[in-house]
């Protein structure tokens, strides 16, 4: 599926919380479950779904943010998704324990589905971002985040901005792929 936005590529640094028009989306996708809120200014999250991740079955993924959030985003600005798995910059996703993400563009079909803004960026990469410039980490110029869960990934933040391997790839070990030896001899 193609998005059919003329806008810019969006990315963490995308999506202003301090405005005063309109609430921001918030989805945390993990591998056991996916969590769907609706963010007030003022760092207040309205909970709309709680719901174990249907990870073999992309019709039922979807239907999570199908009845969750297209009932409210009419009033809604974007929606954020931090995710399990490795984000490319491209927007693929490859998510050991979502397999039914594979060779998806997750922002792209949320964006035609919602008709709003999508940024998806890797979990362990937003509580990073998260502890940098609210959290225990705020005015430190480095500040890196584990985060153990149904997968192992970090997050690195140095001068207040994410620092980003390639392919997406920085920190996420639990999710690195793994050399068949008889593909290096």
């Amino acid at each position: 599926m193609t998005s059919t936005s003329t806008r810019p590529p969006m990315n963490e640094s995308s999506i202003d919380s301090s405005g005063t028009s309109g609430e921001i989306l918030v989805a945390d996708i993990g591998g056991s479950r996916i969590r769907l809120a609706r963010y007030h200014r003022g760092l207040e999250c309205e909970l709309l779904a709680d719901v174990p991740t249907p990870a073999n079955d992309w019709d039922r993924f979807y239907a999570v943010f199908r009845e969750g959030a297209l009932p409210v985003a009419a009033g809604s600005r974007a929606l954020s998704i931090s995710i399990a798995g490795v984000v490319s910059p491209s927007g693929q996703i490859t998510a050991a324990n979502i397999p039914c993400l594979a060779s998806r563009s997750l922002a792209r079909e949320l964006e035609t589905l919602l008709r709003m803004p999508v940024v998806v960026t890797n979990d362990a990469d937003c509580a990073a971002l998260a502890e940098a410039r609210v959290g225990a980490g705020l005015g430190h110029q480095v500040v890196f985040s584990a985060v153990l869960g149904t997968g192992v990934g970090g997050g690195l933040v140095v001068n207040g901005q994410l620092v980003r391997g390639a392919g997406g790839l920085n920190g996420e070990w639990g999710h690195a792929p793994v050399v068949n030896e008889a593909m290096v001899q």
